[in-house]
């Protein structure tokens, strides 16, 4: 049999290795050895445990997807060239390290505690599906966060926000509340085109000046127009 070159990183589904038996057919006494991984295959792993090469499978409880170059503990009876990884015990400090689990679904679970999950540079979660978040209190600290959405709907009973400094950048703002109030020190709006407010009632109100400055005022009153003033100056 032709043994992979160590060199190779992958091999294909085709490796010429003798067939092995399932688990259930087992012979004889089951011995534990070190091998070394040469080729990684769909589902199976080359390795060569110094005296004999094998075409093994990775046993349920390694979740740490083996490598090539990888030491590793395998089970297998003497007389059969199959077998089953247990653990990697080695791996060079480079090399990236993915932990797997067979089946369709993994839980990780703490039934009387937290569970963490850090790195030093980054945390990434990705999936191509649907991504869920449920908690009784959500909090998040960040110096600095981005988001890039091109939907977003979201329903919230109550919300309060401090913020510093908000800026707004975009085509259309459509707010629909029953009520609406604002307050603010100083208030400034400045509208490029039309600044148009339709209500069944106006009322506005200024404690020292009301200034009202265009090329032309018109004001029109289907009923009465009606000025008060301790001095009226027209003109």
């Amino acid at each position: 049999m032709t043994q992979p070159s160590p060199s190779s990183s992958s091999s294909s589904s085709s490796l010429d290795a003798p067939a092995r038996p399932a688990a259930a057919e087992f012979g004889g006494a089951l011995a534990q050895r070190a091998a070394r991984v040469r080729a990684v295959a769909e589902g199976e792993v080359f390795v060569d445990d110094g005296g004999q090469s094998r075409l093994v499978r990775v046993a349920a409880s390694c979740l740490l997807e083996p490598l090539v170059d990888d030491l590793v503990l395998i089970v297998a009876p003497a007389d059969d060239p199959g077998g089953y990884i247990l653990a990697v015990l080695e791996r060079r400090a480079d090399a990236p390290a993915t932990l797997a689990a067979p089946g369709t679904d993994l839980t990780i679970r703490a039934d009387e505690g937290r569970v963490r999950v850090t790195g030093q540079t980054g945390v990434e979660l990705a999936t191509p599906g649907t991504l869920e978040l449920r908690a009784d209190e959500t909090r998040m600290q960040s110096r600095s966060v981005k988001l890039f959405i091109d939907e977003c709907a979201a329903i919230v009973r109550s919300a309060f926000a401090s913020l510093t400094k908000l800026t707004h950048v975009g085509e259309a703002v459509e707010l629909l509340v029953s009520r609406f109030v604002q307050r603010s020190e100083h208030s400034t709006r400045v509208v490029a085109g039309v600044d148009y407010t339709e209500a069944q009632e106006v009322d506005l109100r200024a404690e020292n000046n009301v200034h009202v400055r265009s090329e032309r005022t018109v004001v029109n009153g289907r009923e009465v127009v009606k000025l008060d003033g301790g001095q009226i100056h027209l003109g």
